[in-house]
């Protein structure tokens, strides 16, 4: 181990993050940003999607729930109801160009059976 890693593992700043990044200004004092819980909704969810486009939800869901729990606690929302309105919006920002992971999921998708069997009964085909 370098020197520089053997001091980041023993003073636990990996442990640590969280607690370091959650207690910004911006995180302690949302209410100073806007006093409409709304408001902040919206910017989530507006975030949450355009995050969606660029990565897959896996990931945000590790980088940003650490983030938006002391959100959560301040804003008194349930975390079953912020992780399900989370879960939308990544889904939604998943199939969404400009990566649409879920698109390309969807495209390799192949059931000709199911997919044809409406021109098939009207004889459109």
């Amino acid at each position: 181990m370098t020197p520089f890693s053997n001091q980041i593992s023993n003073s636990s700043v990996v442990m640590r993050a969280p607690e370091c990044y959650t207690s910004t200004a911006f995180f302690a004092n949302t209410r100073g940003f806007s006093d409409n819980p709304y408001v902040i909704l919206l910017l989530l969810n507006v975030m949450l999607i355009v995050a969606g486009m660029l990565l897959d939800a896996i990931s945000i869901y590790y980088v940003f729930v650490p983030i938006f729990l002391p959100l959560m606690k301040q804003f008194g929302w349930d975390p079953v109801w912020f992780g399900v309105m989370m879960t939308v919006n990544l889904a939604i920002g998943t199939i969404t160009p400009p990566v649409a992971v879920n698109l390309y999921v969807a495209s390799r998708i192949y059931v000709p059976a199911l997919s044809l069997w409406l021109p098939d009964a009207l004889g459109i085909r």
